[in-house]
């Protein structure tokens, strides 16, 4: 990929009494066309955005993170990886840029999988996934920041209790009838001082 950055210096954006001033962006409006270009490149100009980060998301994972990365890590955590890419990253944000994986647009992502079916794990390792490729762009400068940071998954959903089966102390006395000496001891004993199978 080759990319072209064109810089042209014209006339100061605006003078006030014989000094140079700069137009505010929600001026921007009213700025000639080569003005608003000036203020929309303005964060990378400022190095608050890197170039890099123009950068198409399936296009980074295919031609950096897979080739560069994922040999360096165990077989099944590879094969982990390419599947949740496959399957999750890819369709949501594979035509994205990367500046264009805010942290407000991976939690909405995020949020809306608490209707998803997924186990908690799986959301989970999602999450994990996209951070390590993230995580990556910083370590190459191609984004400042890991947006994945910060971000909150849905609540685990949990079904209902279940009861846990118990005997009654009835259902106990009956039972202990039934055991023959010196194990009915050793049973009413562990029982009623709460002993557990490892005491």
């Amino acid at each position: 990929m080759n990319l072209v950055i064109e810089i042209a210096w014209d006339e100061p954006a605006g003078i006030e009494n014989g000094d140079r001033c700069l137009w505010h962006s929600s001026q921007s409006s009213q700025l000639p066309d080569k003005r608003k270009d000036h203020v929309r490149l303005r964060p990378q100009n400022q190095g608050l955005e890197l170039v890099g980060s123009a950068t198409n998301f399936n296009e980074y994972v295919e031609n950096t993170y897979r080739p560069l990365l994922m040999p360096l890590m165990a077989k099944t955590t590879q094969d982990r990886s390419r599947g949740v890419i496959a399957n999750y990253l890819v369709p949501e944000f594979g035509k994205l840029s990367l500046r264009d994986l805010t942290p407000l647009t991976l939690q909405r992502y995020f949020s809306g999988l608490a209707a998803s079916p997924l186990a908690h794990e799986s959301k989970d390792k999602i999450k994990d996934v996209l951070s390590a490729i993230l995580g990556s762009t910083v370590q190459y400068g191609l984004l400042v920041k890991n947006p994945v940071e910060g971000i909150r998954l849905p609540a685990e959903r949990r079904g209902k209790r279940k009861t846990k089966p118990h005997v009654t102390p009835e259902q106990f006395e009956q039972l202990l009838e039934l055991i023959p000496e010196p194990y009915a001891s050793m049973v009413f004993v562990a029982v009623w001082t709460g002993l557990r199978v490892m005491n």
